[in-house]
């Protein structure tokens, strides 16, 4: 396989044959893929979404203790959420 740069790309096979891919359509093919890629990751709603005031799984063992503790001992602080 040989590559030529030289008005877009040319890619020849062992066979022989020529392909030529133009440099626009190689630039709309990366832009087509960015768009691609930043849509499915802004797409990412749901559950995960929501905020959340409190996350123990993020929390160390003594941080998620005085959480609870807290939460036991002022309910009313922690009540609807």
């Amino acid at each position: 396989m040989k590559i030529e740069n030289k008005n877009g790309l040319k890619i020849r096979n062992s066979k022989g044959k020529t392909l030529r891919i133009s440099k626009c359509s190689v630039l709309c093919f990366i832009i087509n893929v960015l768009i691609c890629a930043l849509l499915m990751t802004g797409c990412s709603g749901g559950e995960s979404s929501k905020k959340v005031d409190i996350d123990l799984t993020e929390m160390s063992a003594t941080m998620v203790y005085s959480n609870v503790f807290d939460m036991v001992n002022k309910p009313e602080e922690y009540k609807g959420k």
